[in-house]
């Protein structure tokens, strides 16, 4: 029983801590902010899809023949010599910082609603995902 109580304590403890890390920007005194840990885990996310959406596209190309009009094609079935394949991808990527579109090319574009970022994924060397 007292390790029980001793294990809860330790989980309530670091759950208190857990709960001061968030949003946080702070000064650096010369006018300048460091980015928050929320940013981080943003732009990281925004790699996540931008190559998730990059490789579906690859793969729906490699079977179909070309790349994709839009990025809902990736999330549906495509008829291909008479039968179905797809779907490339299992859901949209969401994102309230940004949305991500397929180039004609096959490139992948960052369209960031936050201001900072946004370009064509690759040709940027994946500085779009800064959003």
């Amino acid at each position: 029983m007292t390790r029980l109580l001793v294990v809860l304590i330790v989980i309530l403890l670091l759950a208190g801590i857990g709960i001061g890390v968030g949003t946080s920007v702070t000064s650096t005194g010369n006018g300048a902010s460091q980015v928050s840990t929320n940013q981080a885990a943003m732009d990281a996310s925004c790699n996540a899809d931008a190559k998730s959406l990059e490789a579906a596209a690859q793969a729906y190309q490699a079977q179909v023949g070309r790349f994709p009009s839009d990025v809902s094609a990736l999330v549906s079935t495509t008829m291909v010599n008479g039968q179905d394949d797809g779907p490339w991808l299992r859901t949209m990527p969401n994102s309230t910082a940004y949305t991500l579109t397929i180039a004609p090319n096959g490139d992948v574009i960052v369209h960031s609603k936050t201001g900072r970022g946004g370009g064509d994924y690759e040709n940027t060397n994946y500085a779009a995902c800064d959003v």
